[in-house]
């Protein structure tokens, strides 16, 4: 299985294609960390590996509880196999200054895990860390963290700013809840036991030898592999692969890879096959896995080089490792797979007793061959090969016209003994080779299960796969081949009979194109000049050219004369290829599609059909053709007319255009723009254009124009023929700056067909922009409620204003509804907006004196997207221009205006444009609040970000305002610019990153049309109170979103301006607090020295530097006695409310010894006091218990009080730091056996000598005493004698 579940979504993409991946990673906490330091603390810092990439967090000192709320992005650009079989491995390490990193713990997931949860995110979850070093068993610790995985087309998760706030608040009442406890997590140790027991048929690795094989697994990070059998195709190795795996768990994928040992150089993959860990804990998929089971695999075809450079090498080593799917058979191995309660079972590789192999059956293989058609090759003469496992058998040679071969054979049937389970049998290869002087080279290729066969038991035509490693044409298809297969077992299949080459039959085809649209654009100037081939087998004919156009109106009838074989299921399809015509250089292939020729039918139908066409996997479309088709049996074609036309009932038309303008033109080549024309066609030669204009500005220029262009239309808006638009600059050679084309199929009446509106995106590269989606927005204002996303909804029967039926909107409703659905729109706004508060102040609040609080006012609306999505009916329609750069199509701009077709006859006046247009000025407000999830582009994975507006010749540089350090940025700034409609209209936001020494980065931005909101009736009616909108931000470097900002536009005349007053959008002030906490005492602090411990006490809100008490020494009981004063500056709100407190043994001569550690979450306490805008609070003095990641017990209680005080307040009421004053506390009362033992030598010598030796001391004073006595004695006696 080498495509997961996240690759298999985007393989339509291209197995090889590299795509835009984003990875986020969100490293919110740690909890219970197993020390690595002799102190009993370490130094945790998360090191992230996403694949091939790595980030870290800061290093926290001395701790087993920390809080990093840090964010990672990750980008890629890689093949969908080769990121979905990736890893994603986070691992907490002590961090060390001079020696290695010691790693603590760590946790693996798999991409593709991550991916299929809901949202492709996991979201603020807990997970058990283990050492993967195996050094140290069981849970280490315990971390927080968020991850999403992102693909082209995938929308980003989005959750309520509430659920990124602290899951635990507490009860201010009780200071033991607002400690901060490890989670819940039950985590069982496991043996993964993968036996391998032997493999058959591996290919020729060396050069001189055959194959020096083994079996490596590898699974979260932990990989162990087998003994090397050398010189032998067929090993057997008969050894057990024991890991260890720690349940529950988010990586499941294990890889199994058979390799071939090389001594002077790195080893050589066999094969790779995938298995899941989740089977295993299936009973019913686990009885079939601890069961010797055969696994087969599937790689390169032998031969392949697999060194050196080059992209087919570079494909080869992708299907090695299991990134790209197998195209080959390549051997198999007996293997069984178990896991098991880890109860003493020993990690590593054993031994194990050879076992029978499973049983097997006799199986037969048939295929009828019949024809292949459009081959790659031309002229090669053709092989078909038929392979199971090591059986095969292949086709004689069959002459290739023109792409096309024959053969309407048998081929011998493959009698095979296979494992009688056929989940265990070998695939089933059908190779398509050419065939030369030089060699055989494959061209294609089809892969099936056995279980999936008895589906071809039919004749049918399959397109074949491409094979990566000789197909040099980019979107050559590799060609069609007839077949049927049939397998059985013994008994099972009837009879074969000899397939008689089938009678030839004359029909006549008729193929009716019609037209096409939205086809790939070709050519530099953004179109194309197509006309399609129809092929049936060796008879081809195609269609007149038209030129200069991505919407061709052939209307034409090819008429063909074919032989084809009966029954008609044997016949190859009926084919039809676009290109695009190219007068020197060779054409360009545009896309193609199929037609089964049995469904053809002699009658022709009423009505063509639209089919969607492809380049080379028909999942992935681009453009459509209009056609119909007919196949008569020649002796029937004379009497069924040819019709003389297939073009429909049309009527005589005016299109008329009313040319607004250009907008935000991108010049080609940088150079400055001259006056520029619109030309417009409805593709015939007929066309009409405005005149040059350059005013107001050569990037924005206005024309104001009614322009009328005789068109046929059909009554039916299936043949909408379509407008097309060119964009020309003036010059000595007119140069065309960019084009569109759109069908005309939403403007003819009663259509029921709606223009989508087409968000601005400011990319000028689009790599992948059709894929951007609203991206998640976390919380910033830490004291703000959830802002509530409202959905505007438009009433379908409201009126536009008088311009939208001037420019023929034809999305736009009657007249008559105007002041009704206005005034029904604004009530129903005006209600909800008024039914809004602001957030509500939490009633119980700590003990403190309040001040007044400001009336809350009502709360804007938010959505969570651009605006422009739910205004849906402009006034006037905004097509994107675009050009080609090489082989991409880019944004150069847009064209404004409408379009409407009239009746020929009752022909309407034109209106004046330049009075419904005429000049005014406008007041813009834009109200920029915050940013969310920025791409880093700093190296520590943050940015300085600023903001930029441009409207117009203004620009509004606000890198004095810069935020430092952060990609949350609250920048709660209000832009106001006066502009001129339809002038300066677009407003562009930027977001960029400032460095210091070097040239700003940019990190994205966004584009707003202005103009549009200010003429349309949605807009209007949204009044009084505009909502925020969330705002993706692009960057032309990448197709991944690189953010977001919410914001609110307000656009008043000046004479509105002057009476309504600008918003003032800086949110409540943070208020700096002096934090006073009282450590008073501790009690049942354990023992650390013999009998005794020298307590002291740290604490600090978590990003502060710790304070320290001083020492209670020689603790005999387990009390402390402090009554110390530590005060700190505090900031509200504060991302990380978290207060930490460490009690510590003091150690004079060896580093301190850590006893006990809390983390206390003072949120509710901060937030109340903020909200309340409170002068102080208190919370009174209360006993915590206090643990350590060691021991499972209590590790002591200390005795705290917390006072929280403007600085205003705390001058008014100083106090010192620990027994100082003013406001000194008293001392302690310690015991009298309580002192430092080397600053008083004689209380040293009376509690420690004295105190614990005294009977030694006083039998040792006796001892000496009667030992004198004796020696005077002994004297004296010796002295008379």
């Amino acid at each position: 299985m080498a495509a997961q579940d996240g690759s298999k979504k985007f393989e339509h993409m291209g197995a090889t294609n590299k795509l835009d991946f984003q990875l986020r990673v969100h490293i919110i906490e740690a909890r219970e960390l197993q020390p690595r330091d002799a102190n009993g603390m370490s130094d945790p810092v998360v090191v992230v590996t996403a694949l091939d990439q790595k980030n870290h967090t800061v290093t926290h000192k001395a701790t087993t509880i920390c809080t990093w709320d840090h964010l990672m992005f990750f980008e890629f650009k890689k093949v969908a196999g080769e990121f979905f079989t990736g890893k994603i491995q986070v691992k907490v390490y002590d961090a060390n200054t001079i020696l290695r990193n010691v790693e603590i713990g760590s946790y693996e997931f798999d991409v593709n895990y991550v991916y299929s949860q809901s949202g492709h995110e996991i979201y603020r979850r807990w997970v058990g860390l283990t050492d993967s070093t195996q050094k140290f068993t069981g849970v280490q610790g315990y971390l927080k963290l968020s991850i999403s995985v992102l693909g082209p087309g995938d929308e980003a998760p989005a959750h309520d700013p509430s659920e990124e706030l602290d899951d635990e608040t507490g009860d201010l009442s009780n200071l033991q809840s607002l400690i901060l406890l490890p989670p819940t997590i039950t985590s069982q140790e496991n043996a993964l036991e993968l036996s391998i027991f032997r493999a058959e048929n591996l290919p020729k690795m060396d050069l001189v030898g055959k194959c020096d094989g083994y079996v490596s697994a590898k699974f979260m990070n932990k990989e162990l592999k087998t003994k090397t059998i050398e010189k032998e195709y067929n090993p057997q190795w008969n050894e057990k692969i024991v890991l260890q795996v720690n349940t529950p768990t988010m990586a499941d994928i294990i890889r199994l890879q058979v390799k071939d040992y090389d001594k002077g150089g790195s080893d050589e993959i066999v094969a790779t096959s995938f298995l899941k860990f989740s089977d295993t804990q299936n009973p019913e998929l686990a009885a079939v896995r601890r069961t010797p089971r055969w696994v087969n695999l599937y790689g390169v075809p032998d031969g392949t080089t697999t060194s050196g450079p080059g992209k087919s090498v570079e494909i080869a080593k992708k299907i090695l490792d299991g990134t790209i799917p197998g195209s080959a058979w390549r051997g198999r191995f007996l293997m069984s797979m178990e896991s098991r309660a880890n109860k003493g079972t020993k990690i590593g590789v054993f031994p194990l007793n050879a076992v029978p192999e499973p049983a097997n059956t006799e199986y037969i293989l048939r295929m009828d061959l019949f024809e292949s058609a459009e081959l790659s090759s031309q002229s090669s003469d053709i092989i078909v090969e038929l392979t199971c496992g090591v059986h095969k058998v292949e086709s004689k040679t069959g002459k290739n016209k023109n792409g096309n071969a024959a053969w309407y054979a048998n081929l011998p049937e493959l009698k095979m003994m296979l494992p009688s389970d056929v989940s265990q049998c070998p695939d089933v290869f059908i190779n398509v080779y050419t065939s030369k002087m030089t060699g055989r080279t494959r061209i294609g290729y089809l892969r099936y299960p056995i279980s999936e066969l008895k589906a071809k038991s039919e004749p049918q035509w399959v397109l074949l796969e491409k094979d990566l490693l000789t197909s040099s044409e980019e979107n050559q298809i590799a060609g069609f081949l007839s077949f049927k297969l049939n397998v059985g077992t013994m008994g099972t299949l009837g009879a074969r009979t000899e397939i008689p080459k089938p009678t030839l039959r004359k029909f006549q085809l008729r193929a009716h194109l019609y037209q096409a649209k939205d086809l790939p654009s070709a050519d530099d100037d953004g179109r194309s000049d197509p006309y399609a081939v129809v092929r049936i087998g060796r008879f081809s004919s195609k269609t007149k050219t038209i030129e200069g156009t991505c919407f061709p109106l052939w209307y034409q009838s090819l008429i063909m004369d074919v032989e084809l074989p009966e029954p008609l299921n044997l016949a190859p399809n009926l084919n039809i290829m676009i290109w695009d015509w190219d007068q020197i250089s060779g054409d360009d292939f545009l896309g193609r599609f199929s037609v089964p020729t049995e469904k053809l039918r002699s009658e022709m139908s009423t009505e063509p059909t639209w089919y969607p066409i492809y380049l080379k996997n028909p999942e992935i479309t681009e453009g459509s053709v209009l056609a119909s088709f007919q196949l008569i049996p020649m002796e029937q074609a004379a009497s069924i007319p040819i019709p003389k036309s297939i073009e429909p009932e049309m009527i005589d038309s005016i299109l008329q255009i009313s040319s607004v303008g250009l907008r935000d033109l991108l010049p080609k080549n940088f150079l400055p723009l001259n006056a520029t024309y619109v030309e417009f066609d409805c593709g015939t030669k007929q066309s009409v254009k405005t005149k040059p204009s350059k005013q107001p500005n050569a990037l924005n220029p206005s024309f104001l124009e009614v322009l009328e262009l005789p068109v046929r239309v059909p009554k039916s808006a299936l043949f909408a023929p379509p407008v097309n638009i060119r964009v020309f600059e003036t010059g000595i050679i007119n140069t065309l700056i960019g084009t569109r084309s759109l069908s005309l199929a939403a403007f003819i009446e009663n259509s029921g067909i709606r223009l989508e509106a087409e968000l601005p995106k400011l990319v000028t590269e689009i790599p992948g922009g059709k894929y951007a989606k609203e991206i998640e927005k976390p919380n910033l204002n830490l004291n703000a409620e959830p802002r509530e996303e409202v959905r505007i909804e438009m009433p379908d029967d409201r009126e536009h204003d008088e311009n939208a039926r001037l420019l023929g909107n034809p999305n736009a409703p009657t007249a008559e509804s105007q002041e009704r659905a206005l005034a029904r729109q604004k009530d129903s706004l005006i209600k909800n907006l008024e039914n809004r508060t602001g957030p509500e102040v939490q009633e119980s609040f700590p003990q403190g004196s309040e001040l007044q609080v400001e009336p809350e006012k009502p709360k804007r609306p938010v959505v969570k997207h651009e605006l422009e999505l739910d205004l849906k009916n402009p006034p006037f329609n905004v097509f994107k221009l675009y050009r080609m750069k090489g082989n991409k199509r880019i944004d150069v701009g847009e064209w404004k205006g409408g379009l409407k077709i009239l009746s020929a006859k009752n022909k309407e006046p034109k209106e004046d444009l330049n009075k419904i247009f005429a000049p005014t000025e406008y007041h813009v407000r834009l109200y920029i609040l915050e940013g969310f999830q920025l791409v880093p582009k700093d190296a520590d994975g943050s940015n300085d970000p600023y903001l930029i507006v441009r409207c117009g010749n203004q620009v509004f540089n606000r890198v004095e305002l810069r935020k430092e350090g952060t990609s949350r940025p609250g920048f709660f700034d209000v832009i106001k610019f006066n502009t001129t409609f339809p002038t300066a209209s677009s407003v562009t936001v930027e977001v960029w990153d400032y460095d210091v020494g070097s040239a700003a980065d940019l990190i994205g931005r966004t584009r707003l049309d202005l103009e549009s909101r200010i003429s349309c009736p949605d807009w209007k009616a949204l009044s009084p109170m505009k909502p925020i909108e969330y705002r993706t931000l692009w960057n032309p470097s990448s197709a991944n979103a690189q953010g977001q900002i919410a914001m609110w536009v307000d656009i008043m005349t000046p004479q509105e301006a002057q009476v309504t007053p600008v918003e003032n959008i800086t949110p409540p002030a943070p208020v700096d607090y002096e934090l006073r906490c009282i450590v008073w005492e501790t009690r049942k602090v354990p023992f650390k020295d013999k009998n005794m411990s020298d307590i002291f006490v740290t604490a600090y809100p978590e990003g502060l530097k710790p304070q320290y008490t001083d020492t209670h020494w020689r603790s005999e009981n387990g009390e402390g006695k402090f009554n110390w004063r530590m005060n700190f500056r505090v900031t509200v709100p504060n991302a990380i409310p978290k207060f930490k407190v460490q009690i510590w043994d003091k150690d004079i001569l060896n580093p301190n010894d850590a006893i006990a550690e809390a983390n206390l979450n003072l949120r509710t306490f901060y937030m109340n006091t903020w909200n309340k805008k409170l002068s102080s609070a208190q919370l009174s003095r209360q006993w915590c218990i206090l643990s350590h990641p060691s021991s499972s017990t209590s590790m002591g209680e200390i005795n705290l009080s917390f006072d929280l005080l403007t600085l205003e307040e705390a001058s008014r009421r100083p106090a010192g730091k620990g027994r100082e004053g003013p406001d000194a506390l008293p001392a302690p009362i310690r015991p009298e056996t309580s002192f430092n033992p080397f600053g008083n030598p004689f209380k040293s010598f009376q509690h420690i000598l004295w105190g614990q030796n005294k009977g030694k001391i006083i039998g040792s004073c006796v001892v000496c005493c009667l030992l004198l006595i004796g020696v005077f004695v002994l004297l004296f006696f010796l002295r008379i004698l």
